[in-house]
């Protein structure tokens, strides 16, 4: 009887292997129980990564690169940008392509005229087959970096909601928004570009973008049901909802996000005098009792850009296991996860130390 089960169990193995993979991860709001461990590739990353004005082969085979570099720190996910600045890296009919994809993108082409292949397409492929976790990077409102699409248009809801979709056909695993709502640096504008009011009060921006986000959210879900839309908002928690981030209300209703993700991007030696827990203390912020009602992941955004140093935080001069650390304090408070940000920074030579130590941990 115990050789019947055992035969039994074997086979049912086998198929589980068949059919997901011996290195598929699912997401963390699907119901995974490993921690998620990310690296966000950001527009700025492509040239370093070998991405930026190439050919198919070489795209391939420099972002296949980066995947195994990326497997080789034990990460299981990649937050790839594919809208920056109104733009797209995909073959889109909609918008335009992203000028640190294709130099020579022009606003007045569509992207499905000037690429020559399909950039996310690949990169979504790829991705998958290392068994890794793709969610698509957007900065929902940004058009430059002075302007941006304002967040209380209706239309502006709609093209970035018609973005989401064209996306979500590519089958990739989430949707991931960053910090860029209300804090374009000179105004707003519309769709033909005029300018148009300036920034609201504050419960009017915190109103005007939960609007798309929980829009968005309709529009992940009902492309795919497993596929899942998270936020990661900046790590100062009254900063994020000045830029319209309506943070409680995000974590205590279902249907605005199935994830959170501050950046924060501290050590625990912050100020002139070294002696600030920063870390710490926005940690036990984003960790508050009473704040997550709805029991959703809490990922956090690691700096890794500003190891070996950074002005303002010697805790980064003074150490190489800030990292390390902070991933021990993560577990203690039950996070679910981290992100590096960002990609090129895994090849500097200033970050190898701390990505080592942190590894160690991992």
């Amino acid at each position: 009887m115990k050789k019947k089960i055992s035969a039994v169990l074997l086979v049912f193995a086998l198929l589980v292997t068949a059919f997901f993979g011996p290195g598929a991860v699912t997401s963390q709001a699907k119901g995974k129980t490993d921690e998620l461990r990310g690296v966000w590739i950001s527009y700025c990353d492509f040239q370093r990564l070998g991405l930026a004005n190439k050919n198919e082969k070489s795209f391939r085979s420099n972002y296949n690169a980066f995947l195994n570099k990326a497997k080789k720190d034990h990460l299981n996910a990649i937050y790839f940008h594919v809208r920056s600045f109104d733009d797209a890296a995909w073959k889109s009919k909609t918008f335009p392509a992203m000028k640190a994809l294709k130099w020579n993108a022009s606003r007045s082409k569509s992207a499905a005229k000037t690429y020559t292949y399909d950039p996310m397409k690949i990169a979504v492929e790829l991705t998958h087959k290392k068994g890794m976790e793709f969610h698509a990077w957007l900065n929902p409102y940004r058009k430059t970096t002075n302007y941006y699409l304002d967040p209380g248009y209706g239309t502006t809801r709609d093209r970035i909601v018609k973005a989401v979709n064209e996306i979500m056909a590519y089958k990739v695993d989430g949707i991931h928004f960053d910090d860029y709502f209300y804090n374009a640096k000179v105004g707003y504008v519309n769709l033909r570009n005029k300018r148009v009011a300036g920034k609201p009060s504050y419960s009017t921006r915190q109103k005007n973008v939960s609007i798309l986000v929980r829009r968005v959210h309709s529009a992940v879900k009902k492309a795919d049901k497993n596929a899942v839309f998270g936020i990661s908002p900046q790590g100062n928690m009254q900063n994020a909802k000045n830029l319209g981030c309506d943070i409680k209300k995000w974590m205590s209703t279902n249907g605005y996000v199935d994830y959170i993700m501050p950046q924060l991007y501290w050590t625990d030696n912050w100020g002139s005098r070294g002696n600030t827990k920063m870390f710490t203390r926005t940690l036990n912020n984003w960790t508050a009792k009473g704040l997550n009602k709805v029991g959703m992941p809490v990922y956090i955004g690691f700096a890794v850009y500003k190891s070996s140093g950074w002005t303002g935080d010697p805790g980064w001069r003074r150490s190489s296991s800030n990292l390390s650390k902070q991933l021990k304090m993560l577990r203690k408070k039950k996070c679910d996860g981290y992100v590096l940000f960002s990609a090129k920074d895994m090849y500097r030579k200033g970050a190898s130390k701390e990505i080592s130590n942190l590894n160690k941990v991992v």
